[in-house]
């Protein structure tokens, strides 16, 4: 599920989603053509912190973590760490 795409330096762009089934963030850095260059990955928990632990059996359900990811990405990205990335 998409979260969003940001415009880069460089000619480049990142899309960033979701993958439930994987439970991870993903970024893909494209050039202008659309040919991947780069992908990262972080556990969700990593990229929402406590607020994963705090939404309990929501964890499990797709659309509310992409509700919370997409709120969290609104209010500045991720939490501090190695997910920053993402």
């Amino acid at each position: 599920m998409s979260i969003d795409l940001q415009e880069l330096p460089g000619e480049k762009f990142a899309f960033r989603f979701y993958d439930g089934d994987d439970r991870r963030i993903v970024v893909l850095v494209c050039d202008a053509e659309g040919g991947i260059l780069e992908e990262h990955r972080a556990h969700i928990a990593e990229w929402l912190g406590e607020l994963y632990y705090e939404t309990g059996a929501l964890a499990y359900d797709s659309d509310a973590m992409l509700h919370l990811l997409r709120k969290k990405s609104e209010e500045g990205g991720a939490s501090s760490g190695e997910a920053d990335r993402c």
